[in-house]
């Protein structure tokens, strides 16, 4: 016999009950059934009897139905010695969250500008590299664009004056190179120094934040 035939032989046999005693009776056994899982169903027939037998007895003394099942204080996960600690612990620490929570409520004046003073000092640090790195960029720039107007001017004076064309061609391919030799040296400390520069600053911010094992 299955759990479902189980179950719809004892619904006919509490017909007489009224409904709601009869909705009680017939979702204890069902959460019963469910409880011990399906592995136990032909335990919990034989435990139970037969469905006639049973549903005869409920009608009999519905006190009988109790009001908790067996298996479910097994499973639940409040059973138990463990169950017992976890509740304990939980309380324990919603207790201390809020304790702490208070803690720094009431200090606010004392750690909170402090705290403040960081996060603006690590802010202007950064910025300040960043200014750097961007200032670098655009005097690399500049040079690249006087070496251009040098070479330019040269080239102007190279069948008139050749001299200065040849003075003016030279100065213009040094700024020129000099310009590309600076800009690729700052972006190459853009990308390797300023990284690892916001990542420190940012672990060092984040220490009080985190949470100990």
């Amino acid at each position: 016999m299955t759990k479902d035939e189980y179950l719809s032989i004892l619904r006919k046999e509490l017909q007489a009950l009224p409904h709601d005693e009869q909705t009680e009776a017939m979702n204890y056994y069902r959460n019963y059934f469910e409880d011990a899982g399906d592995e136990n169903t032909a335990s919990v027939i034989e435990e139970l009897g037969a469905p006639e037998k049973l549903g005869a007895y409920i009608r009999s003394n519905f006190a009988c139905v109790p009001g908790k099942s067996p298996y479910a204080k097994e499973k639940g996960e409040g059973a138990g010695e463990d169950g017992k600690k976890r509740v304990i612990a939980d309380k324990a620490n919603g207790i201390n969250m809020l304790l702490l929570i208070l803690l720094l409520t009431f200090t606010f004046p004392i750690w909170g500008p402090i705290v403040l003073g960081l996060f603006a000092a690590a802010f202007g640090i950064i910025a300040a590299i960043i200014a750097v790195m961007f200032a670098g960029v655009i005097a690399a720039a500049a040079l690249f664009v006087a070496g251009i107007a040098v070479v330019v001017v040269g080239v102007s004076f190279l069948f008139s004056t050749p001299l200065i064309a040849v003075l003016g061609l030279g100065a213009g391919l040094f700024l020129l190179g000099f310009a590309l030799l600076c800009g690729i040296l700052f972006i190459w400390v853009s990308t390797k120094i300023l990284p690892p520069v916001i990542r420190g600053i940012v672990k060092v911010c984040s220490l009080p934040f985190r949470r100990k094992n």
